[in-house]
């Protein structure tokens, strides 16, 4: 495995290469800003969730996403769907329990409200655009994430003028992106069943290199079922070993570390944005 520091390998042109990139805390970093104190009791607020006391982030992240996460993200159900029944769950039982359809609406209201919240960075456009020039180069995002993410991915590259598609969903396109979302293929980024399933995806191909940019969670908020830095070097292992393991090839990794994930908002952008422009030379090192 090859880390940020270590030298650049001879350039091939000839070598086939697969990119890989997160979502979450890298290519969007207001998915981290959302999960933030105010902003996400004003979500829980504006959303209708807090009227049913569904009030503060610690709630929020304990009763509902606790309990539901590992159905949520390696399933089709949805970020909407699984909200709705967990707290249906909480608070039954309670005086004045406002009907389904009404549970049902702010948590659509709220699911909503997140994935506006949660954009890809436009400073990644031409990072992103740049891989797809590059014909030896499979480009994949991925990511741990609710079945709205999909969609709400390929939306977002769509916007830019990039074309992308779902991985296991339609038939191999060759020079456009990979959208490889758990709740799709049925398993975690850090298991062995997620990359064998993007594997057979993308058709097996035999790759010489690997280019991973990834937070692992770092950039995560600590009250985030996937943040923590014990968790970030946790995932950091397994994720490569996998890598190593399916694919056999050369692994180049940039961890795409925030100086202070729990900083000022402005500071947060500004390190952000200079992480892309490292993130971007890093890959011109690699593939040039």
């Amino acid at each position: 495995m090859r880390l940020l520091n270590a030298q650049t390998p001879d350039h091939d042109h000839d070598k086939k290469i697969l990119g890989i990139l997160d979502f979450a805390g890298t290519l969007s970093i207001d998915t981290v800003l959302f999960a933030r104190d105010e902003s996400l009791t004003r979500a829980l607020t504006e959303s209708g969730l807090a009227a049913m006391g569904i009030k503060d982030p610690d709630t929020f992240f304990k009763e509902l996403i606790a309990p539901t996460w590992e159905e949520g993200s390696t399933t089709t159900a949805g970020y909407a769907n699984v909200l709705s029944s967990q707290i249906k769950k909480v608070i039954a039982g309670r005086k004045n329990c406002p009907p389904e359809s009404q549970i049902r609406e702010a948590a659509t209201n709220f699911t909503r409200c997140y994935f506006a919240g949660s954009g890809i960075d436009r400073h990644w456009q031409p990072v992103l655009e740049y891989l797809g020039r590059k014909n030896n180069v499979d480009t994949v995002i991925a990511s741990d994430h609710y079945a709205e993410a999909t969609g709400h991915i390929l939306k977002e590259l769509a916007d830019m003028g990039i074309e992308a598609f779902p991985a296991g969903k339609t038939p191999i396109k060759k020079d456009i992106i990979t959208v490889a979302n758990s709740a799709d293929l049925g398993f975690h980024k850090s298991t062995r069943g997620f990359w064998t399933a993007l594997d057979k995806s993308l058709g097996s191909p035999c790759y010489n290199q690997i280019l991973l940019i990834d937070d692992f969670g770092f950039n995560e908020q600590e009250q985030d079922l996937y943040g923590g830095k014990k968790k970030t070097l946790t995932r950091r292992e397994q994720i490569t070993a996998m890598l190593n393991e399916i694919f056999s090839a050369e692994l180049n990794v940039f961890p795409f570390f925030l100086e202070d994930p729990s900083g000022e908002e402005r500071l947060i952008k500004n390190n952000y944005h200079r992480l892309i422009e490292q993130a971007g030379t890093y890959i011109k090192s690699i593939l040039e």
